[in-house]
């Protein structure tokens, strides 16, 4: 017999039960209770019946020396209860309520008792049994008389609980529920519902049906149906104008959340009549998008206008009519039409060849690449090459090949508008070609344009592009202001719209015709302009040109996108603002947006003319121009010993690809384009104030003593001359 086998010792007089060294037992009796459940040695899951809860046993914990006899769960501090078995094992526990959170812990049993508790954790029991859905109340629908003869309008404005099924129909009676009709949905909303009689009293009442069966019926509520159709006349419509744009009134609102504008409608009622009505359909998928709706009451005979405010969307419209709700009546719409955005534009030829392509220019809409779109039109007049009369007679159209409105410029344009406003989007152009601005001011030409401008009656973006055949003229900078401003003032007053209104101003664009001189005089008046008028001076200057002022139709395609961005707010191009010299090397400075760094291509030696400061004679030959940063680097061919001034994109331009290509400015592209914005022209020279060294005037210092002012510091250059006037004393470095 070993000494493990005895139970029991003694020692002196204490009876010893069991004995260790260190962690080994030696003898005795070393149960111990069982463990702790640790979080990874169970687990708690929602049951599939309602109320209950699967409790998952994965492991038990140390038995503690003897087998575990008994599992117990508690529900919150609640007290224990034992599981109906004792091993690992998935248990099904029913809880006091169904769909209800609870907190659980376990925990072991041996021989010696109850292990510690484990963690809580929480559950869901399993959801109640469905039942039927719940009974609408009274605020949860209205039945009203519609304006068809027998016709109800029941509205459903919010539905029952479901009882915890799906609701698959909501049902209407008017026979006390002997028999039930299902509405066509399963939301809220309005249904005209047809009765057997007219001006008939019906009691209706509802209820919701759910996969467990029918909710309890409502309380009725009573409705006289629509009174009988009197025999009354027809109407007629006058169909609106094909592929018109009505300018929405604002960019928000209205059913799809685009904005929404008033659309006048007029006809004739043969005989009066108590109501009439219209319905708006998609002009391309004959989708009803507004149901017949009341449009005007208590017509009398005669001619009538109806004022109706439609949604503006990417989509075009046709709109029916009826009187008394009475289908056999019905006018329907064919001419189509659409709300959204008109830009309105004035100008010369250069804009006129915005949409009235040039007959030599190659190039086609059909080659468009990413494609014209089909929400895009144009309404234009364009007076020059024979084309006024097919202009200003081709009415509203979508842009294409071989029409009236051919030109590639109008498509991309309208093209990246769309896709940013995500409507119709129109452009109205008048292009006066060779026009001066005083055309526009009184005559003939004033009231063609304000015809044009009476026929689209809003619009909330503006373009005015003139400024050529002034420039041609000789028309001074004061003059060309005062003539704009009247313009502007006539136009504006002209506006139906309310909201904000873009506004851009171009004076010439690319030209290779012209002196600077007198470019200069009609770009300061238009900037003028802009800027009184809160808006862009949008000088653009890379369009390839088919003769010296019109762009061909890659030049449209490039003036097209160009005007988009100066439409959407990202045309903030580079200024110039300071610039120094060191020998033949110009510093110029910029003041740069949108996080760009400056940028050229093509060695644009061609975008910056260079003269003796003071002058615009004997330019200096410019070698080459790079940028880094936010500046601009020019070297000439020679160092001029001087004080220069910088123009920067100077007229006249050349039609070469070689100079068109030449670019100054910035590297912005975050709007997709392709490439940045050009530095802003010129309106006045910057410039370039000499620094040491390469026959510079050096720091020129003066000092004043009695009776005289010498002046030192002046470097290799001659000694500077003084002439001396009343009151004055003149000194040329």
């Amino acid at each position: 017999m070993g000494f493990r086998d005895y139970r029991s010792l003694f020692l002196g007089g204490e009876r010893i039960i069991a004995a260790y060294r260190g962690d080994i037992p030696l003898f005795g009796d070393v149960s111990t209770l069982p463990g702790r459940f640790e979080p990874d040695l169970w687990a708690l899951s929602t049951g599939a019946t309602p109320g209950t809860v699967l409790l998952h046993v994965l492991s038990l914990p140390e038995s503690g020396g003897g087998p575990v006899t008994a599992l117990e769960y508690a529900l919150e501090d609640g007290s224990w209860t034992a599981l109906s078995g004792a091993g690992p094992g998935t248990y099904t526990l029913q809880m006091p309520t169904a769909g209800v959170d609870y907190v659980l812990r376990l925990r072991a049993v041996n021989a010696l008792g109850a292990g510690p508790a484990s963690q809580a954790r929480g559950v869901r029991s399993g959801a109640p049994a469905a039942t039927v859905p719940a009974s609408f109340t009274a605020s949860d629908w209205t039945i009203a008389a519609g304006n068809g003869a027998a016709e109800v309008v029941l509205t459903v404005l919010s539905l029952p609980a479901d009882g915890g099924a799906a609701l698959t129909a909501v049902q209407y009676t008017t026979d006390g529920g002997q028999s039930w009709m299902a509405l066509p949905g399963l939301s809220t909303g309005a249904w005209a519902l047809t009765m057997a009689e007219p001006a008939t009293a019906y009691a209706f009442a509802l209820r919701a049906v759910n996969a467990i069966g029918a909710g309890a019926m409502s309380t009725a509520k009573e409705v006289a149906s629509g009174a009988a159709i009197v025999s009354g006349g027809t109407i007629s419509m006058t169909q609106l104008v094909s592929n018109r744009v009505y300018q929405r009134q604002a960019a928000t609102g209205g059913l799809f959340g685009l904005g929404e504008a008033v659309v006048s409608v007029s006809g004739v009622a043969q005989a009066a009549v108590s109501l009439v009505q219209y319905r708006l359909r998609d002009a391309d998928t004959n989708a009803v998008l507004v149901p017949w709706s009341t449009a005007q009451t208590d017509v009398p005979a005669g001619a009538f206008t109806l004022n109706l405010t439609l949604p503006a969307a990417q989509r075009f419209y046709n709109i029916d009519l009826r009187p008394e709700g009475d289908d056999s009546r019905a006018v329907t719409g064919t001419a189509r039409f659409a709300v959204g955005r008109v830009v309105l534009g004035v100008g010369q030829s250069q804009l006129g060849r915005m949409f009235g392509k040039v007959d030599t220019a190659g190039g086609t809409i059909a080659a468009l690449v990413p494609g014209a779109s089909a929400h895009a039109v144009v309404r234009g007049i364009y007076t020059g090459n024979g084309m006024e009369t097919s202009t200003a007679n081709a009415g509203w159209q979508v842009p294409a090949d071989g029409g009236a409105y051919a030109s590639t410029g109008a498509a991309e344009f309208l093209r990246r508008e769309v896709a940013e406003h995500g409507v119709v989007c129109a452009f109205v152009g008048y292009g006066l070609s060779g026009g001066v601005i005083s055309q526009l001011l009184s005559g003939s030409r004033q009231t063609q344009m304000r015809d044009l401008i009476a026929e689209t009656g809003a619009w909330e973006a503006f373009w005015f592009y003139l400024g050529g055949s002034d420039a041609v003229a000789g028309t001074t900078e004061a003059v060309f202001a005062e003539r704009l401003a009247s313009l502007m003032a006539d136009v504006n007053s002209r506006n139906g719209y309310a909201g904000p209104v873009t506004r851009i101003f171009t004076a010439t664009g690319t030209r290779t015709s012209e002196t600077m001189a007198a470019v200069l005089n009609i770009r300061r008046a238009v900037a003028a302009a802009a800027a009184a008028e809160g808006g862009i001076w949008f000088e653009p200057r890379s369009s390839a040109l088919v003769d010296q002022v019109h762009p061909s139709q890659a030049g449209n395609v490039t003036l097209g996108a160009a005007l988009h961005r100066a439409f959407a707010g990202h045309w903030n191009e580079p200024v110039l603002t300071s610039a120094t010299r060191s020998g033949a090397v110009l510093t110029l400075n910029f003041t740069t947006s949108d996080g760009a760094a400056m940028t050229v291509s093509g060695n644009p030696v061609g975008r910056v003319a260079v003269y003796p400061a003071g002058t615009t004679t004997g330019s200096k030959t410019v070698a080459s121009v790079t940028a880094a940063g936010s500046t601009v680097m020019v070297t000439l061919a020679s160092d001029p010993g001087g004080d220069v001034d910088v123009w920067l994109y100077p007229h006249p331009d050349s039609n070469t690809a070689a100079f068109l290509a030449q670019f100054i400015g910035d590297s912005y592209t975050a709007d997709g384009q392709a490439s940045g914005r050009p530095a802003r022209a010129s309106l006045q020279a910057v410039t370039a104030i000499s620094g040491e060294g390469g026959g510079d005037s050096g720091d020129l210092a003066a000092t004043f003593g009695a009776g005289q002012i010498t002046l030192t510091g002046f470097g290799s250059v001659t000694a500077p001359s003084v002439t001396f006037g009343a009151g004055q004393i003149t000194i040329d470095v």
